[in-house]
């Protein structure tokens, strides 16, 4: 009979816990860092890239910023008193959403965040469009089509979706439904089998 000697125990438990801690121990660290990020009681009153901006302006940064500022339903009576406590200059007035675009000095932002009536504060980004869904799809690039003529010359032609016909195949269809008129109130149909049967 082998007798296992404690000492061996002991380490080999100890080296496996040494293992499977080893990983958690990055995790908490990263979660400690974030954590020291947004520290502050406001720090989900207030958009990433605006807090990291603020705290990296010193005491003495006059930069103004504009800002998307959200109220409290509890704020409307209050907003004037609060905006001017800051330093801020409304620019813009949005009432059905309870919210101002201002304009205020980078180190306030998070002063304005840590009020009570203040519900979010963002900064006023730009905002671009990526295109109107007949570019995206490619719709847009065969609309328009150039060929050669005969005697060498270019011929264009616009796609516009008029003298298309559809071809509608069911067993049954109300041709006096209004989908089927045209502006004026005739028919868009302009033949018909009222002899069709569904086989």
């Amino acid at each position: 009979m082998k007798i296992v000697k404690p000492f061996r125990t002991i380490r080999a438990w100890l080296m496996l816990l040494a293992i499977l801690f080893s990983p958690c121990a990055g995790l908490s660290g990263s979660a400690a860092g974030a954590r020291s990020f947004s520290s502050s009681p406001h720090g989900d009153k207030i958009s990433s890239d605006l807090l990291h901006a603020a705290r990296r302006a010193g005491t003495e940064d006059r930069t103004r910023i504009e800002v998307i500022v959200q109220f409290n339903d509890e704020a409307a009576s209050r907003q004037a008193s609060l905006l001017s406590e800051v330093g801020t200059t409304a620019l813009k007035e949005f009432p059905k959403l309870n919210a101002r675009l201002l304009s205020l000095p980078l180190r306030a932002a998070e002063k304005l965040a840590a009020r009570t009536e203040v519900r979010y504060v963002s900064l006023d980004r730009p905002v671009t469009s990526s295109g109107h869904i007949t570019t995206t799809t490619g719709a847009e690039d065969i609309r328009v089509q150039t060929s050669t003529g005969l005697l060498g010359l270019p011929t264009t032609t616009t796609l516009d979706g008029s003298n298309i016909g559809i071809a509608v195949l069911d067993s049954g269809l109300d041709a006096n439904h209004v989908s089927f008129r045209d502006n004026l109130g005739f028919t868009r149909i302009s033949a018909a089998d009222p002899t069709a049967r569904h086989s």
